[in-house]
């Protein structure tokens, strides 16, 4: 994502979603031992991991 739509995102998404808390992304770092989270901008990415095998998780809106 660039940074020019990440602005247009967040003060678009800031105006027509104020007061509703839903669009606070997690910073980057683990989550617990199975689960790390990394941020970019205003969007969060998932990954579960389990053994020798890794999920991702776009948590996109």
């Amino acid at each position: 994502m660039s940074k020019k739509a990440t602005e247009f995102q967040r003060k678009a998404m800031s105006w027509m979603y104020r007061g509703k808390e839903i669009f606070k992304p997690l910073n980057t770092g683990w989550i617990d031992e199975n689960v790390a989270c990394v941020r970019e901008w205003v969007a969060n990415i998932f990954f579960y991991r389990k053994g020798d095998t890794t999920i991702m998780v776009d948590a996109g809106y």
